[in-house]
């Protein structure tokens, strides 16, 4: 079965918690009425425990699906289990107070930790509405990242006030099959949590060279103390350092056939990019991944045409896979930039050109009316198309290709600022 975003959703929403509404289905006695609610704090909880276990990031998984599908469905995960668990939590009663209190208990912390991980981690609303980015970035100030991530992790302690919630109420608990699978389920994903938490896809790395290609942006080159093998075209690292403590996502801009070396196009654009940019030769830094999925997507569709639409630094990948990619599939690259000084790429570019690779940039971004000049109709209809920039950006092309009929599975992204 060909592993795709829609069978994800289907795993993590519908199959989960299907052997354990059987269980306690088969197991428990009761009206119609209540085993709706019984069975919505079950889906709840598993909803939980997807969301945890997305929360990790898993490579195997981010191959087959964007970070933000990813952090997407996390969010719709967490919403969805509020919802189910506030049905759960209204309907039904209980006579034992510290049964009472657990479920009140990581209700509360879900419900605050869901507010903060909206504004916070989710790059969905942000992306979209402007006061929410703006709220976001005031709030940044009075609540640093490192806090964020541990208000985050409150969800943590609300699985196992839940886990406790369920061990206490008699009727349950007396029933084997499924409390051994319940608990599988819980130390499963909780195991695997802590396993990422504590042993982290992590390497150091050292600053070999460090190049300024403007006045906002410079490369950024380094040599990993562990080369990472699995590393592809298009990845990209969370990369962070003794004076930026928040990992931040970069994309590799070449795909070096030295895998202990990386080079990054970073452009300075808030305080942890231009502390980034202070850094001098042989400083460490420290680089968790790679991650990405534009390269096993391509390998899927071999001889595809590809539109690669690129916004400021969001040419570095589609620079990397242009490299990769340039005499196996037909390829189109469009590069758009606020001034000429951006075009840093514009001569490597115009060399790789060639019956393959067609090429074109401009200054200002691209609207409908250019897309239709620079994108065929043939393109349209069967071309892949990779895109990369600033999140607004992004959005705006995903919407003008809907419009002429790409299909979604034909549109891969990445944005700067998730």
């Amino acid at each position: 079965m060909k592993f795709s975003q829609k069978t994800a959703v289907y795993l993590a929403v519908f199959c989960f918690p299907l052997p354990l509404i059987f269980l306690f289905n088969q197991a428990i006695t009761g009206n119609f009425l209540n085993f709706i609610y019984y069975d919505a704090g079950i889906t709840a909880y598993c909803w939980w425990l997807s969301a945890t276990f997305l929360s990790t990031r898993p490579n195997w998984l981010v191959q087959r699906m964007s970070m933000p599908s990813l952090y997407f469905l996390h969010g719709i995960l967490g919403v969805g289990s509020l919802a189910l668990a506030f049905l759960h939590r209204h309907n039904l009663i209980t006579m034992g107070q510290l049964i009472h209190l657990t479920g009140d208990w990581a209700w509360y912390l879900s419900l605050g930790s869901m507010i903060y991980a909206v504004i916070f981690l989710s790059g969905w609303l942000v992306d979209r509405f402007r006061i929410i980015a703006k709220l976001k970035r005031f709030l940044e100030h009075v609540f640093k990242h490192q806090i964020t991530i541990w208000l985050h992790r409150l969800n943590l302690i609300a699985i196992i006030l839940i886990w406790l919630h369920v061990h206490l109420i008699g009727r349950i608990n007396a029933h084997f099959v499924f409390m051994t699978l319940f608990d599988l389920y819980t130390f499963g994903i909780l195991g695997w949590y802590l396993w990422n938490l504590l042993f982290p896809k992590q390497t150091k790395a050292i600053v070999t060279k460090k190049a300024w290609l403007n006045e906002t942006t410079f490369q950024l080159n380094l040599k990993l103390e562990k080369p990472f093998k699995n590393y592809q075209a298009g990845d990209f690292y969370f990369l962070k350092s003794k004076t930026v403590k928040e990992a931040r996502p970069f994309s590799v801009t070449e795909p070096s056939n030295d895998k202990g070396k990386v080079l990054f196009t970073i452009r300075v654009l808030g305080d942890d990019t231009k502390k980034l940019s202070q850094l001098n030769l042989q400083d460490q830094v420290e680089l968790e991944g790679p991650f990405g999925h534009f390269a096993p997507t391509i390998k899927r569709h071999p001889n595809i045409k590809m539109v690669f639409i690129g916004m400021g630094t969001g040419i570095s990948p589609l620079l990397s896979l242009a490299q990769k990619f340039n005499y196996t599939h037909p390829i189109k690259i469009l590069w758009c930039v606020h001034q000429k000084s951006d075009l840093y790429y514009d001569e490597e570019l115009t060399k790789m050109t060639n019956n393959n690779l067609i090429y074109h940039h401009q200054i200002g971004h691209f609207n409908l009316e250019q897309l239709n000049k620079l994108i065929s109709h043939s393109e349209f209809d069967q071309a892949l198309f990779v895109i990369v920039g600033p999140s607004t950006g992004v959005l705006s092309t995903r919407k003008i290709l809907s419009k002429k009929g790409v299909a979604r599975d034909h549109i891969l992204d990445e944005r700067i600022t998730m």
